[in-house]
C-alpha cells in the first residue's frame, strides 16, 4: 500500500494553534507508540502507522501540489514520558507547511507543498526516557519547503532528563529559524557495556541558527551535530559535557563552543 503525504489538486488549509499543559506521567510499550505527539499542518497530511508487519512493506508519497501553514505550538508537561519499544519516540513536535507528517518507520517532515511553518515552545518539567533502539527523546520539527520556518525555542527544567540508547538520539531540532535549546538537566545518548560506553548523538539539528545553553549543574552525555548553521554552545561554570569526540558546531568560523 501506499500512504499520501499532502493534499493534491490545489488543496489548501491551514493548521491551528497547539496549546497544552499536562501534569502526570505517560508510559508506552507498543511499536511506533511514541509518548507525546503534536501536529499542526498545513496542506494536508498526518500520521500513519501499523501494528503488524505491514509496516515494513509500506510505500509513502509526498504530495506538493497543496498549500497551507503550520500553526503555533506552545506546551509545558510536568511529569514523565516513557517509551520502551524500538523506533518510538518520547516527544514529537511537528509544525509542517504544505503538507506531511509521519509514516512511521519511513518518514518524519514536510510534503513539499507551499506555506509558512509555526514556532514551538516546548518545556518539559520532568524526564523523556526512550529505551527502545533507534528511538528519539524529543523530536521537534519546524519545517516549510516554499515559505518561512519559525524558532523552536526548547527548555528542560533543572532535575529533568531526556535519555536514549546510543542507536537513537536525545533531542533532534529540524528546520526553525533561530532556535535555542537550554538544559538545565540531563541529556544522554549513551549505551553502557562491561567495556566501556557508546556515544549516539545528544544533540542534532539541521538548517536553523542554534543556541545550546548547558546552564550551571546540567550535563550532556553525547555526540553533537549542529549542521548547518550559524551555531553556539554555551557551556556554563560546572556544568558537563562529554562525548568522544564528535562535535560539529558547524560549517564556518561563525559557530563557536563557549566553556565558562
Amino acid at each position: 500500500q501506499t500512504i499520501h503525504l499532502g493534499g493534491l489538486n490545489s488543496s489548501s488549509g491551514s493548521g491551528s494553534t497547539i496549546k497544552l499543559s499536562h501534569t502526570g506521567d505517560i508510559d508506552t510499550t507498543g511499536l511506533y507508540s511514541h509518548g507525546l505527539l503534536l501536529q499542526t499542518i498545513g496542506g494536508g497530511g498526518g500520521h500513519y502507522t501499523s501494528l503488524n508487519e505491514e509496516i515494513s512493506t509500506t510505500n509513502y508519497r509526498l504530495n506538493s501540489n497543496n498549500s497551507g501553514d503550520g500553526g503555533n505550538i506552545n506546551a509545558i508537561i510536568n511529569g514523565s514520558i516513557q517509551t520502551e519499544a524500538n523506533n518510538t519516540n518520547g516527544v514529537v513536535l511537528q509544525t509542517l507547511a504544505g503538507g506531511g507528517g509521519i509514516v512511521d518507520g519511513h518518514f518524519a517532515g514536510a510534503a513539499g507543498g507551499a506555506g509558512n511553518a509555526g514556532s514551538i515552545n516546548f518545556t518539559l518539567n520532568g524526564n523523556a526516557i526512550v529505551r527502545g533502539q533507534n528511538s528519539i527523546g524529543l523530536l521537534a520539527q519546524s519545517l516549510a519547503s516554499q515559505g518561512d520556518q519559525n524558532p523552536i525555542q526548547l527548555t528542560l527544567k533543572r532535575g529533568g532528563h531526556i535519555q536514549s540508547k546510543a542507536s537513537g538520539k536525545g533531542v533532534v531540532m529540524e528546520g526553525g529559524t533561530d532556535n535555542q535549546f537550554t538544559n538545565n538537566g540531563t541529556i544522554r545518548a549513551i549505551t553502557l557495556a562491561r567495556t566501556g560506553a557508546t556515544y549516539g548523538y545528544a544533540l542534532q539539528s539541521t538548517d536553523g541558527n542554534d543556541l545550546i545553553l548547558n546552564q550551571p549543574g546540567a550535563s550532556i552525555a553525547g555526540n553533537i551535530d549542529l549542521g548547518t548553521g550559524i551555531n553556539t554552545i554555551k557551556n556554563q561554570t560546572n556544568s558537563h559535557f562529554r562525548s568522544d569526540g564528535i562535535v560539529n558546531l558547524g560549517p564556518t568560523e561563525a559557530s563557536v563552543f563557549e566553556n565558562s
